[in-house]
Order: structure tokens, then C-alpha cells, then sequence
């Protein structure tokens, strides 16, 4: 890739990572589909769309966490509220539990995908 096309590389790479087909994103950036579909098929493009897409879910996910006490506090007084219909607040109730298990099973993961991470950096390389 020409370094002139670098931004256009990146903003495709980035409309791509946020979900866009790669034919919407080339009209969007204004270039052609075979080079669109080029870029996309080199794997350092490919590796890009990754590092983007893994960025915008950690500021996601810090988003929710930053407002997951809130959210939990509504859903709990919409649970006691009166004039709540009984479903409703079922629906509440399970949607807390339900979110807590889900943000926990993440959680676990997470650590236990870094404790991996971090024994196989401990790792000597293998010989060639």
C-alpha cells in the first residue's frame, strides 16, 4: 500500500472493523472495490480490522462498566416499584441475574485467558 493511501486504508480498515460490507465501506471511502477487496485480503489489513475491532469492544465493554452500577440500581428499583406489573418485574430481576452471570463468566475468562497469556511469554522461543 502507497503511503498516499494510508488513510484511506485505515478509515476502510476501521468501517470494516465497525461492521460495514467491504463494498459499502469502499463507496464510503471512495475507492474502488478491487482495491477495497485487495487491501482486505492482505493480512496486515486483516490484522488491522482485529486490532480496531478489539479496541471498540474494550471501549464498549468500559462503557457498560462504567454504567453497570446505575443500570443495576434501575433495574433493582424497577423490581420493588409500585405499579410494576408482576411480569415486569420478573423480567427485571432475571435481566440482573442474568447480566451478572454473563459479566462474571467474562470476567473469569479474561483473567484466565491472560494468566495463559502471560506463562507463554514465559516460554522460550522454540528452535527453528
Amino acid at each position: 500500500m502507497r503511503t498516499s493511501n494510508q488513510g484511506k486504508w485505515e478509515e476502510l480498515a476501521l468501517r470494516v472493523a465497525k461492521g460495514t460490507s467491504v463494498r459499502q465501506a469502499a463507496r464510503q471511502v471512495r475507492i474502488s472495490e478491487t482495491s477495497a477487496y485487495k487491501w482486505h485480503s492482505q493480512p496486515e489489513f486483516q490484522q488491522r480490522v482485529a486490532e480496531l475491532r478489539a479496541q471498540i469492544l474494550d471501549e464498549t465493554v468500559g462503557t457498560l462498566t462504567a454504567n453497570l452500577p446505575k443500570a443495576a440500581s434501575d433495574l433493582a428499583k424497577l423490581s420493588r416499584a409500585k405499579g410494576t406489573s408482576p411480569k415486569q418485574k420478573i423480567d427485571a430481576i432475571h435481566e440482573l441475574f442474568t447480566q451478572a452471570v454473563s459479566m462474571r463468566a467474562f470476567s473469569d475468562l479474561e483473567a484466565r485467558l491472560l494468566k495463559l497469556e502471560r506463562k507463554g511469554d514465559d516460554k522460550p522461543d522454540a528452535p527453528a
